[in-house]
Order: structure tokens, then sequence, then C-alpha cells
């Protein structure tokens, strides 16, 4: 064992000492691609920097941690929409999709509708003598009536309950967005602010000296410096966040769209539809229900987490060299986000008792 070790190690050294050059250039690229996602979709800061370069990165992590367009975007995707021809998740179509669609709901409602004319002539059949009266068929055809109507319209009732929650996220959209807006901008100024200790000065009246200014100049950019380092790792982890939470959002609505396309066959035991709340249909649409409800729990997650890092954030925001010890709390947050945006379907099954 010992010898296998010493072996693997000098042949390692050796690879190491002879490929030394292209291990470097694959770091190197590594770090450019490392430094690419990390500092996507900040350039557009610029002028809210005053062109800084290094402030600017800085504000575009603060966006991504705080961002409220995560929030809107998120929203986007739990709406969806079928019009007969094609699916919508959020700003997303698709007729092939939609045409896939169509065909299982309506190869769905011929079977439900068989199935439904059967239970229907069987339970005549069945009555005994004593038990057919007017009464009692009028109220199997009434049953056969509803299960028809219901078979028949089940997708554009899965669509309506599902629009359902997406007026609930829309709200808590709403309600969130202006106050994650505020905290952000407070944020940047305070950076502003402590990274600028000269103009900072002069704007309260006092004189500094040119070797003051140097002095200033040099921690001024070790700030800057220390802004990206202590921004970073939140900002790729709420990247991740989004990732997962996008996942989640094209899971839900796919499986959505095929409850949908099934959805006929929930209604087609007449039977059983005497009894709503013990039948087949009910606890269907109870399971529709949480699909919709988890659209709200997402939205929730994510207004709330983003309410708790602005906090966070805020608190150490006075001296920014705080927040290189709250960046752990912020990752935190965002890991428990993200497990329950993962759970959020759970969660809301949860809410209707449902097994």
């Amino acid at each position: 064992m010992g010898s296998a070790l010493k072996h693997t190690h000098g042949n390692t050294g050796y690879f190491i000492r002879y490929y030394w050059k292209r291990i470097l250039i694959a770091l190197m690229m590594v770090l450019v691609l490392f430094g690419g996602i990390a500092f996507a979709d900040t350039w557009d800061d610029k002028a809210e920097a005053e062109g800084e370069t290094l402030l600017s990165i800085s504000y575009g992590f603060i966006n991504d941690i705080l961002n409220p367009k995560v929030l809107t975007e998120t929203g986007e995707l739990l709406e969806i929409g079928y019009d007969g021809s094609e699916i919508s998740v959020g700003p997303y179509t698709s007729s092939g999709a939609g045409a896939i669609l169509d065909s299982i709901f309506k190869v769905s409602c011929v079977v439900a509708v068989i199935v439904l004319c059967i239970s229907f002539l069987t339970d005549l059949a069945m009555m005994r003598q004593n038990d057919i009266t007017e009464e009692n068929v009028i109220r199997k055809l009434f049953m056969f009536v509803v299960g028809y109507l219901l078979i028949a319209n089940s997708m554009k009732i899965c669509i309506a309950i599902a629009d359902t929650g997406t007026w609930v996220t829309q709200h808590v959209t709403a309600s969130v967005t202006m106050d994650v807006n505020n905290s952000a901008d407070e944020i940047k100024e305070n950076m502003w602010t402590e990274s600028h200790t000269t103009e900072t000065l002069e704007a309260s009246g006092q004189r500094v000296k040119w070797y003051e200014k140097l002095g200033n100049s040099v921690g001024d950019f070790g700030t800057k410096m220390g802004f990206i380092v202590q921004l970073i790792f939140p900002s790729l982890a709420m990247k991740l966040a989004w990732v997962i939470a996008s996942v989640v959002c094209f899971s839900r609505a796919i499986e959505l769209f095929l409850m949908s396309a099934f959805s006929p066959l929930a209604f087609m035991d007449s039977n059983t539809m005497d009894s709503l709340t013990n039948s087949p249909a009910w606890r269907f649409l109870k399971n529709i229900l949480a699909i919709s409800i988890q659209g709200a729990v997402i939205t929730g997650t994510i207004a709330i987490a983003s309410s708790m890092m602005g906090s966070i954030v805020n608190a150490s925001s006075s001296s920014m060299g705080e927040f290189m010890e709250q960046s752990i709390q912020i990752i935190m947050i965002i890991f428990a986000e993200v497990s329950l945006i993962v759970r959020s379907q759970g969660i809301a099954k949860s809410v209707l008792a449902i097994g």
C-alpha cells in the first residue's frame, strides 16, 4: 500500500513538472470562465456607479442578491396558459406541445365518456325493482350529465384553478418588489460613501491634504475590492437558487399540463360522484389545487428570503466590513430557500391535507 502511494505521488509530481504550462493555462481558463459567470449581468450598472468598474461589479452583485427581477421572473414562469392550439409558460410558447396536449386530451375524453356511459347503463341495469323510481332515475341521469360536463370542461377547470394560484403569486410579487428595491438602493448608497472617503470628507466641509487624498485613494481601492470578495459568493449562491427555482417552475408547469390532459379520466366514474368529497374527482381537484398553491409557496419563499437578506445587508451596510461575517448567513438563507422551493409541492399538499 505504501509503495503504491509513493509510486502514485511520484507520477503526479512528474506530471505536474512536465505539464505545468498546460496546467497553468487550464487553470487560467477556468478562472476566466468562473469570472465570466460571477460578473455576468453587472456591466449595466456602470452608469449607476458613475463609470467605476469595481463599484459597478459590486452593485451588480447586490442586484443579484436582492434583485426583485428574480421574484418577477419566477412569477412569470408560474403563469401558464393553453388556448387549444399552443401552451405557454410565462413568455415561452409552444404550438407543438399544445398539439400533443390536445391529442392526449381528446383521447382521454373519448375513453372517459365511454366508461361514463357504460357505468350509467350498468347502474340502470342493476337497479332493483323497488329502486326504479322517477327520483332515482332522474338523479342518475343528472349525475350522468354532470359527469359529462366535467369531462368536457376538465381542461378548462384545471387551467382556471392554476390561474387562481397565479393571481396570488402576482399579488405577493407586487407587495414585495418595492421594499426589495429600496433596500438595494440604500445599500449601494452606503457602499459609495464608504469607498469615497475624500469626497465624503470634502462634502462635509473638511479640507483634505494631497497626501491624505493619496492614502484615501489606496484605502478606497481596497474597500472596493473587499466589496467584491464579500459579495461574490452570495451572488453565485443566488444564481444557483434561481436556476433551481426555474427547474421547479418548469417541472410544475409540465406536471400541470399533463394532469390537465388526462383530467377527463378523473371524472369518468359517475358512481362515486354522489358523494363528491370521497370521489376520485375530488382528490384529483385537490391535487390540482396543490400544484396551484405551489406557485404561491415558491413566490412567498423567495420574497421572504429576499427580505431577510436585505435586512442582513442593511444591518452591516454602515460598515461593509461586517458583511464578511454575515455573508455566510446569507448563503445559509439561500440554501434554506432552495430547500423550501424543492419541497414546495409537498408543503402545498400538507396545507390541503393530501397524503
